[in-house]
């Protein structure tokens, strides 16, 4: 009697995989059905999900059912050797339970076999993946890049998860903004933070990403206060009129991403064409040609002890003659 396996190496199974995958003796794969022992459900966030069916035969038709009744599958595969895995995006981020029915020459092998998956459970939100914009005088916000639709984003005072801030849930795939009160910023030598998590429906909520406090930032500059002179022959100014003393007015040419920048997209930030320091009331900023025709700059304002404003489109005229 042989006593080896058929098995010629082991399957690696995620943490998140419901069962584990036993080798099979030969002898019993000869005459294999579905068994649970060797049957794999990895049932992962997102749309993408894996199961793995071992110790059947080359030829053997899987079914895949949602429902006890069984009677339409959601997955149909054919083995093309012993053990069978494939893909699907049929499974729910949520506790379901699977039915399986395997057929061998059209005739049913042996009993079907009810899986029983857990939610999946949700890694941690990287802090890559969203930024956070504190506005002087406005509405809060926490911006998350990639979100998922149905996914619930909360957002938290401390660590411990004590004191909620909001909680918000994704009604479409991509880019999703958190509008929220944000404690208020101290200082940079005491630096505070909120605390985001994320879950999937049915799922475990994640553990906490935190993301530290910013100083405010500047609200934008109101386009009704600027007033642009494109002179042909002097230098051309842009006068704006009220402003804070110590406030600071930045001109450029192409829109300035001031909410979020990387070093990797610090690299593609326009250059300053003009910069000048309130020292009253009102000040002018000179350029030293806008050009000959109409156009637009964008400016941005940075008042003491805040970040710097997201920019304003402003328009000019074309050169008197």
């Amino acid at each position: 009697m042989k006593t080896g396996f058929s098995w010629k190496r082991l399957l690696v199974v995620p943490l998140c995989a419901t069962f584990l995958v036993a080798a099979v003796p030969d002898g019993r794969a000869a005459q294999s059905e579905l068994s649970p022992e060797r049957m794999v459900v990895q049932n992962l966030p997102g749309a993408l999900d894996y199961v793995t069916v071992a110790g059947i035969k080359k030829g053997d038709v899987l079914y895949m059912y949602d429902h006890p009744s069984m009677y339409t599958p959601i997955e149909v595969k054919t083995a093309t050797s012993s053990t069978l895995q494939f893909s699907t995006k049929k499974l729910k981020d949520e506790r379901q339970t699977l039915y399986f029915i395997l057929k061998r020459n059209g005739q049913q092998v042996g009993n079907y076999e009810a899986i029983t998956t857990e939610a999946p459970a949700m890694q941690q939100l990287g802090e890559s993946g969203m930024h956070l914009v504190n506005r002087s005088g406005y509405t809060d916000s926490i911006k998350i890049h990639d979100a998922y639709k149905g996914y619930t984003y909360s957002v938290y005072e401390g660590q411990d998860r004590s004191r909620m801030i909001t909680s918000v849930r994704a009604s479409k795939d991509g880019y999703l903004s958190i509008n929220c009160a944000l404690p208020k910023y101290e200082n940079a030598f005491e630096q505070k933070a909120v605390y985001v998590t994320v879950q999937a429906p049915g799922a475990e909520e994640s553990a906490v990403q935190s993301l530290l406090l910013t100083p405010e930032q500047s609200l934008p500059i109101n386009a009704k206060t600027v007033t642009v002179k494109n002179n042909k022959t002097y230098t051309d100014t842009i006068h704006i009129n009220p402003i804070k003393p110590e406030s600071i007015v930045r001109v450029y040419r192409a829109k300035k991403e001031t909410t979020y920048v990387t070093p990797d997209t610090e690299a593609f930030e326009p250059p300053v064409v003009a910069e000048r320091k309130a020292r009253a009331g009102q000040t002018t900023v000179y350029v030293p040609q806008l050009g000959t025709a109409a156009g637009s700059v964008y400016l941005t304002i940075q008042e003491p002890g805040e970040l710097e404003s997201d920019p304003v489109l402003v328009k000019y005229a074309k050169e008197k003659k």
